[in-house]
C-alpha cells in the first residue's frame, strides 16, 4: 500500500506548540489514529491552550491546529480556535438550518483565485468555523462509492444534499455520508446513521491512556489533559480494568486457543458497551484478521493491545479506501 505521511513526527515544531501549553509529551500521548492524522496534515481534536500576555496575564482557550509547509518546505502550525458564534452571514435561511443540524450544504465559495466555484461546506462542531470543500473534489469521490455500491439517482441526491444514507452490504448494515473532517470527504461507518453520528469522533474515548498522562474527553467532546500524579480514582480503575481485560484476552487465545467470532454489528455493540476495547474488536473478527493482527504486531515487535490493534484497523481502513478507489475491492 503507497500511503505517505505529508509529515514525519519529529517535524512537528514542538517549539511553537509549547508556547501554547502544549508540550512534546501531551502531543504524544493523543491516540496513534489522531496523531497519524496530524502528521497527514489533517486538523487535531480540539485542544485546551494557554499563553501569557505583556502584562503576564494567562490567556485560556481551545483550538485545533494543523500542521503546513511554509515557502521553505519547514514545517508550520496553523491555529483554528473555536469560536463564539458561527459565521453563517452567506449562507441562506434554508442551508443555515442544515448546517446548524451539523448537515453538509452546496453554496459557492471564493477560490484562491478570487473566482466564485460550488462547495460542500459544513460546520465544525468543535469549533464552529465553516469547512469548504469544492464540490468537483468531493463528487469524485462520491461516484466511487456510488459505483462501488451501485447506488440509485436518489440516493447520491440524498448524499448530495448531505444526508447521510444507510444501506446494507453483504449482510453488514454500513451508513455513508458526508463529513469534510474526513480525508476523503465521505465516511462510512457500521450501523445505522445514530451510530455514523457518534462515530465521528473515531479514535478517541473518554480517557486515553499514555505512558505520562492521559486525555480525557468530556461529553461535548473536549479534551483536557490530566498527568499520571493527578488521576482520580476513577481512572486508576479505568486503566487497571483496561490493563486486565487485555492481559486475560491474550491469554486466553494463547492458552486456550479459543477463537470466537462475531458478526460485524456485534463488535459494534460491544465495544461502544465497552465489553470489548479495539484489541477484543480485531481479534474476534475473523480467524484471518486475527492473524494477520498478530503477524503485523510479531514483525513491528509491537505489543498486542488496544493502542496497537486501533492501529491495524486504520490501516485496515486506508487498504479498503484504496481498493475501493483503484477499482480493486
Amino acid at each position: 500500500m503507497n500511503y505517505q505521511h505529508k509529515f514525519k513526527e519529529e517535524e512537528i515544531p514542538y517549539g511553537i506548540l509549547k508556547k501554547f501549553g502544549l508540550t512534546r509529551e501531551m502531543i504524544g500521548e493523543l491516540p496513534q489514529s489522531v496523531l497519524q492524522q496530524v502528521c497527514d496534515g489533517y486538523r487535531s481534536p480540539v485542544l485546551p491552550i494557554h499563553i501569557t500576555d505583556e502584562g503576564g496575564n494567562i490567556i485560556q482557550g481551545r483550538t485545533r491546529f494543523a500542521l503546513v509547509r511554509t515557502e521553505t518546505r519547514e514545517a508550520d502550525i496553523l491555529f483554528y480556535p473555536v469560536l463564539a458564534q458561527s459565521r453563517l452571514e452567506q449562507f441562506s435561511e434554508a442551508n443555515c438550518q442544515k448546517l446548524e443540524a451539523g448537515k453538509a450544504v452546496m453554496a459557492t465559495m471564493t477560490d484562491a483565485d478570487g473566482r466564485q466555484v460550488q462547495a460542500f461546506h459544513q460546520i465544525d462542531e468543535g469549533t464552529g468555523q465553516i469547512l469548504s470543500v469544492p464540490t468537483p473534489v468531493i463528487g469524485r469521490n462520491l461516484q466511487y462509492f456510488c459505483d462501488y455500491f451501485e447506488l440509485s439517482n436518489a440516493e447520491l441526491n440524498c448524499l448530495q444534499n448531505g444526508e447521510p444514507l444507510t444501506l446494507v452490504d453483504e449482510g453488514s448494515m454500513l451508513t455513508l455520508g458526508i463529513d469534510l473532517h474526513d480525508p476523503t470527504g465521505i465516511r462510512i461507518g457500521i450501523g445505522d446513521e445514530r451510530q455514523w453520528r457518534e462515530q465521528n469522533k473515531k479514535g478517541l474515548k473518554k480517557y486515553n491512556f499514555g505512558c505520562f498522562g492521559c486525555w480525557v474527553m468530556d461529553e461535548q467532546g473536549n479534551l483536557d489533559y490530566v498527568e499520571e500524579k493527578e488521576y482520580s480514582e476513577e481512572m486508576w480503575e479505568e486503566e487497571r480494568g483496561r490493563q486486565i481485560e487485555n492481559e486475560e484476552l491474550r491469554m486466553m487465545n494463547e492458552k486456550l486457543g479459543t477463537e470466537r467470532f462475531y458478526p460485524e454489528e456485534t463488535l459494534v455493540e460491544k465495544v461502544q458497551s465497552g465489553v470489548f476495547g479495539w484489541l477484543g474488536y480485531v481479534t474476534h473478527h475473523s480467524k484471518a484478521w486475527k492473524q494477520e493482527y498478530e503477524r503485523y504486531c510479531r514483525l513491528r515487535e509491537l505489543p498486542m493491545n488496544d493502542g496497537t490493534a486501533e492501529k491495524f484497523l486504520q490501516m485496515k481502513q486506508e487498504e479498503l479506501e484504496d481498493a475501493i478507489a483503484n477499482g480493486d475491492a
